[in-house]
């Protein structure tokens, strides 16, 4: 065992977090719940909204990919999501009108 080195307690504490002569967290610890609760409520509604749109149009993709050209995507937003939601409906209107082009000139072609 090492030999003790001299020196002078001024202050003793059974515990760092116990005494408020160091640090009280308390009212830290309060506001830092208050900033994430109002955090929250601030960013959920967005999220939501957001992860809404994104699933509606993943669904309408997926659709369009196994040929139902007839899916339209909700177009009530006004961001880029918004505008993504309404190239996909144009895409969807524009692949039918080509897929039943198609089958009226194949039809025309076997009579």
């Amino acid at each position: 065992m090492e030999n003790p080195k001299p020196g002078t307690l001024i202050l003793m504490s059974s515990s760092l977090v116990a005494s408020q002569l160091f640090f009280d967290p308390k009212p830290w610890l309060a506001v830092v719940l208050a900033v994430i609760l109002v955090s929250v409520a601030c960013w959920l509604p967005f999220i939501r909204g957001m992860t809404r749109a994104i699933s509606q149009m993943t669904q309408a993709a997926a659709q369009i990919a196994e040929g139902r050209f007839e899916v339209q995507v909700a177009g009530r937003r006004r961001d880029e999501i918004g505008q993504l939601g309404e190239m996909i409906n144009r895409m969807a209107s524009r692949l039918s009108g080509f897929v039943h082009g198609q089958k009226r000139f194949l039809g025309g072609i076997a009579h």
